[in-house]
C-alpha cells in the first residue's frame, strides 16, 4: 500500500441506505459486507502503516449510527455496528481510532 501511494495518515469509510421492504436477504448482506465488515478490514489493515505514520482511524456514519430510525434496517445496523466497532477500537488501539464522525443528514 505505501510503495504506491505514499504514507496512509487517515482511512475513511462511508455508508449508505436501503429500506426494509425492498431489502432482500441479498441486499442485507452486501450492506453489512460493505458498511460494517469493510470497514473493520480497511481498519484493520490500516492499522500497521498508522502506527508509522501517528494517523488516526475516521469512520463517518450518521445519526442513524446513535439509535435506528424509519426504515434503513440494514443501514442502520450497520451504522451501529461500525459506531460500536469504533469505540472497541479506541479501547483496543487508543488514539489511532479515537474518531468516529456521524454526519448529520436531513
Amino acid at each position: 500500500m505505501r510503495r504506491r501511494r505514499g504514507n496512509l495518515r487517515v482511512p475513511a469509510t462511508v455508508s449508505a441506505g436501503l429500506k426494509q421492504e425492498e431489502t432482500s436477504d441479498q441486499d442485507w448482506e452486501e450492506c453489512i459486507a460493505s458498511d460494517l465488515s469493510g470497514v473493520f478490514y480497511v481498519s484493520r489493515a490500516a492499522v500497521p502503516y498508522l502506527k508509522e505514520t501517528k494517523g488516526s482511524i475516521v469512520n463517518i456514519g450518521s445519526v442513524s449510527s446513535l439509535g435506528g430510525g424509519w426504515s434503513h434496517a440494514a443501514d442502520n445496523a450497520a451504522k451501529g455496528g461500525v459506531a460500536n466497532l469504533t469505540r472497541s477500537a479506541a479501547c483496543d488501539l487508543g488514539s489511532l481510532a479515537s474518531e468516529q464522525t456521524p454526519s448529520l443528514r436531513g
